[in-house]
């Protein structure tokens, strides 16, 4: 192999000598004919070009330029940025990506989140709805319609229903806890309790599932063990994700009874104020939250919120914390005209 390569550079080598002379007359050639060729003249415009289109910045100006006004951050490259979760439409570069952050092709943005354009208008759980709707049918809708029937609008704990039993026109009926004289005074799954002439769900565990108490605000209640041996971290995740969950399954504008957090020993554990503080913390600070809806929620960001800690809480044996589901919020309520994720010390007697 080694004598067949050495004869094969000769005649590489004179083959290379040949073609550089042969490029040597043509470029003869083509000299000659510029030199006797008439001048040509350049357009005014073509002549007169920009220092900042040449050089090493033409790429990046080049893309910079097709990139749209919309999709461009005014605060980019801020070394400050903090990252929090994407809302669109907000004209901020919530993830610190340089961008404006906008929906993508076929999405548009509903009260800050990106869905699907067969979505628009619609909503998947009441945090997409204004605080004064609800989500029914996956479409907003006021809690309190403009009228009911041949009556004006429903006011108080009163929701514009229809109950075949006590009439075929819609009326204006209690919802929990309002005040009652009989069954056809309470709306949808509700009774008139005797003894407190309020509507409720229940008067005792036997009129809910087995997996339920009935709560002494009169709601069914499914129990939640919160385990032998919690630790901070461990409750107050379970209790976001049991907000949360609160809001998804409730159906309608029917008051719903979500979660009734247990810790089923005789003695409280030796964590007992650590856990008290995880309690507090995931119903009230805004720190760290990233989740939209959850922040909705809660009420950070200066919006209203739809929790409401109606009694002081503390980790107990027991029972020591229930969420419930109110569209009508009984007295004393942050506001009058929203629904409220509430949350008791199980122990919260019956509105009236």
């Amino acid at each position: 192999m080694a004598a067949k390569n050495t004869s094969l550079r000769p005649v590489g080598h004179a083959y290379f000598h040949s073609a550089r002379s042969i490029m040597n007359l043509m470029l003869t050639g083509l000299i000659i004919s510029c030199q006797s060729a008439a001048p040509v003249e350049l357009a005014a415009q073509d002549a007169m070009l920009d220092n900042n289109s040449l050089g090493t910045d033409s790429a990046s100006h080049m893309e910079s330029t097709d990139m749209s006004p919309a999709h461009l951050d005014m605060e980019s490259g801020d070394p400050f940025c903090t990252e929090v979760e994407h809302q669109c439409a907000n004209g901020l570069d919530d993830d610190c990506d340089g961008l404006i952050d906008e929906c993508a092709m076929a999405e548009t943005c509903q009260n800050g989140v990106c869905m699907p354009e067969g979505l628009v208008g619609q909503c998947e759980d009441h945090l997409d709805c204004e605080s004064t709707s609800l989500c029914l049918n996956n479409q907003c809708e006021a809690i309190r319609l403009d009228s009911c029937g041949d009556a004006e609008q429903c006011i108080g704990q009163e929701q514009c229903s229809t109950i075949d039993a006590c009439g075929a026109r819609p009326s204006c009926y209690g919802t929990l806890g309002a005040s009652c004289e009989s069954n056809c005074q309470c709306t949808g799954r509700l009774i008139c309790a005797d003894s407190s002439t309020s509507c409720i769900e229940c008067l005792h565990g036997g009129q809910c599932d087995a997996t339920e108490i009935c709560g002494e605000n009169g709601l069914c209640t499914q129990e939640v063990d919160v385990g032998l041996a919690p630790t901070a971290a461990e409750l107050n995740s379970l209790i976001i994700e049991e907000l949360m969950a609160c809001v998804s399954r409730a159906v309608g504008k029917q008051a719903n009874g979500c979660t009734a957090f247990t810790y089923r020993n005789e003695m409280a554990p030796d964590n007992a104020d650590a856990l008290t503080n995880a309690l507090e913390r995931a119903l009230t600070s805004c720190d760290q939250l990233t989740d939209r809806k959850l922040r909705k929620l809660i009420g950070c960001d200066d919006m209203p919120g739809h929790l409401w800690v109606k009694t002081p809480l503390e980790f107990t044996p027991g029972a020591f914390a229930c969420l419930s589901f109110l569209p009508y919020p009984t007295s004393g309520a942050p506001a009058s005209d929203g629904w409220f994720i509430v949350v008791d010390n199980c122990a919260a007697q019956a509105p009236n």
